[in-house]
């Protein structure tokens, strides 16, 4: 959408990305400067570049602090290669941003805890994510305690009593959780 060697993006371009995702043209800029910032040298000499998602990992506080920080940069790499592109980062921006919709937030927020990818949370994907929630000394939860926590989410989730949870029942459950929208979001710009 724009010439290699710019590292300025057109007023076109931005309406266009604005257009295309959740972000408002300001956001858009925005996030086109933190990507920049990252490694301006690449972005100048050609801003369709794809950075390695370490330097948004090391440099963006939200996804430092995230524990799912990793796992996000890998799902928005549209490659599948560690890298991330400006419509990659701009894609996870739109999803995390507040007015992207519920349903975006809730298909993203279970494709994020699915670490095998086999479309149903089961006991290895749910105990993935207990464990990266718990991961410092002082949180880790014994294997007793995170057993039950994992019963009582079956339990709770499990409405077709498959031993798994679909994408429908994770949307189901998380309907009835009014913070769940705010709670899948950040803002980096």
């Amino acid at each position: 959408m724009g010439g290699a060697a710019s590292s300025v993006m057109t007023g076109e371009e931005v309406d266009t990305y604005a257009e295309l995702t959740y972000l408002k043209k300001r956001e858009v800029i925005r996030a086109f400067s933190l990507f920049r910032l990252l490694d301006a040298k690449s972005v100048d000499t050609d801003w369709k570049v794809r950075l390695p998602s370490r330097l948004f990992r090391e440099n963006l506080p939200t996804l430092q602090c995230n524990p799912f920080g990793e796992r996000i940069l890998n799902m928005f790499s549209s490659e599948e290669d560690g890298h991330l592109s400006f419509e990659d980062f701009l894609d996870m921006l739109s999803v995390f941003c507040r007015a992207a919709p519920d349903s975006l937030k809730t298909s993203y927020a279970f494709k994020l805890y699915d670490v095998d990818a086999d479309s149903q949370l089961d006991r290895a994907d749910l105990t993935y994510v207990l464990d990266r929630l718990t991961s410092s000394e002082s949180s880790r939860l014994p294997g007793e305690e995170r057993d039950t926590i994992i019963d009582n989410v079956l339990d709770e989730c499990d409405i077709d009593r498959s031993g798994t949870i679909s994408l429908q029942e994770f949307q189901h459950v998380v309907a009835r959780c009014p913070d769940f929208a705010q709670a899948f979001s950040f803002e980096l710009v």
